[in-house]
């Protein structure tokens, strides 16, 4: 079941704090609907985004799996395994083919044998990267800068 895009629209600011164990989209308060129609914009981004899927080819079948649902590839000599929320799967593949797929889509290249979509970063520290489900993953020096410039990059788009 897809989660939905919630936006909070009030006059009481004290509630902001409040709304956020909803994890809404956004806070919009009736007093300044300025940001509104950069926020819709946003809001139909986030929703065609929530729609992609990736397809990979193993024993014989594809399989799509939704962008929202990956968490890492990792490659391990021809072979790549996808991490996602609920399991791994493992297949032949190179990661330079699948990062050049989903590099648009905020997925971030930080080291040789990871790629990483940037909605479950939390953090992007010198020689790391640390996801929210508590894993940590190298970060490579010639790809630091990089990495940390498409996480911040991301963040500044994920909010209006």
């Amino acid at each position: 079941m897809e989660s939905p895009l919630i936006v909070f629209v009030s006059q009481m600011d004290h509630l902001v704090y409040e709304s956020f164990s909803y994890r809404p989209f956004w806070f919009l308060r009736k007093s300044d609907l300025k940001p509104l129609p950069e926020l819709l914009k946003k809001l139909v981004n986030a929703a065609v985004k929530e729609k992609f899927s990736f397809s990979l080819s193993s024993g014989g079948k594809t399989i799509g799996v939704p962008l929202r649902e990956i968490l890492y590839f990792e490659s391990h000599g021809h072979y790549v395994i996808l991490h996602t929320i609920s399991d791994e799967r493992r297949y032949k593949a190179g990661i330079g083919e699948i990062a050049g797929e989903l590099e648009p889509h905020d997925f971030v290249r930080c080291h040789v044998g990871f790629l990483v979509n940037c909605r479950y970063i939390t953090a992007v520290k010198k020689s790391r990267l640390y996801l929210q489900s508590g894993e940590e993953i190298a970060v490579s020096r010639n790809r630091q800068k990089e990495t940390e410039q498409k996480f911040i990059e991301y963040m500044c788009r994920s909010k209006p």
